[in-house]
């Protein structure tokens, strides 16, 4: 499980969605993304499905980008 800031409390995290947009691109679109003011909370990094990205939008929304290798 990923924390987010404020997820640290005595009941564990609050309820809440976990979106995830699947691009062709993490790293491109991470770059983006904070090009048109998003914040990055945890750079793209690998993992056992792709490669993501966790950011929020400039009123705090999270989200995640998401590559997934096209099968070979």
């Amino acid at each position: 499980m990923l924390l987010l800031p404020g997820d640290q409390g005595p009941d564990g995290p609050p309820p809440h969605w976990g979106v995830d947009f699947w691009v062709t691109d993490a790293d491109a679109a991470t770059t983006r993304a904070t090009d048109l003011g998003a914040s990055v909370l945890a750079p793209p990094f690998d993992t056992p499905v792709g490669r993501s990205a966790l950011v929020a939008d400039p009123q705090g929304v999270t989200f995640s980008l998401s590559t997934v290798p096209t099968p070979a």
